[in-house]
């Protein structure tokens, strides 16, 4: 989405762009297309943006707001320490190691090299795919949440494919942490 002249524009590939005419709160339509393609933009959770793309036909296209670009691994350290779900009863710790953020349940093992992504021994590394939010195949999204202060409280996990959404987990006291990370 670019801004052009005061109007709204998608721009679809460099130099070619369609203007949005606003149609409703937080609606929008591209002019320019041979079919109907209606934009809309919702919240669902806070801090949780989503933009539909609709033909009018069919399930609407839902694409997840990602925010600006990934951390790099010098910043992987402000995302470690220990975190707790009263809601799946479970407490991970998440550790900086080699240049990427792991998410460790309490009976991990760490995989041997190279390669070995190691779920099921309950390690499981972190892809980021921009501030605050990583993946993973195994826990699906995982997105950072933050005080006033920018300080992290803790993270909400969403795997649409295994039908959780917005499972929280707030930052805590260690419980488990192994010498060796």
């Amino acid at each position: 989405m670019i801004s052009k002249d005061g109007k709204l524009m998608v721009e679809r590939r460099p130099g070619v762009a369609n203007e949005l005419v606003p149609i409703g709160e937080n609606r929008f339509l591209m002019t320019g297309m041979p079919i109907k393609f209606e934009i809309s933009f919702k919240e669902t959770w806070p801090g949780f943006r989503l933009m539909l793309v609709s033909t009018g036909e069919g399930t609407p296209l839902a694409l997840v707001y990602a925010g600006p670009d990934s951390p790099v691994p010098a910043q992987l350290a402000e995302y470690a320490g220990t975190f707790q779900s009263d809601e799946a009863d479970a407490t991970v710790t998440l550790v900086a190691k080699d240049g990427k953020l792991v998410l460790c349940t309490a009976k991990y093992e760490e995989p041997p090299p190279p390669g070995d992504s190691g779920p099921s021994r309950g390690w499981y590394p972190l892809e980021a795919i921009c501030a605050d939010a990583f993946k993973n195949p195994w826990i699906g999204l995982l997105r950072f949440t933050r005080d006033s202060g920018k300080h992290i409280t803790g993270f909400v996990v969403s795997n649409f494919a295994g039908g959780v959404r917005h499972l929280q987990f707030q930052k805590g006291h260690p419980q488990f942490v192994r010498e060796k990370l």
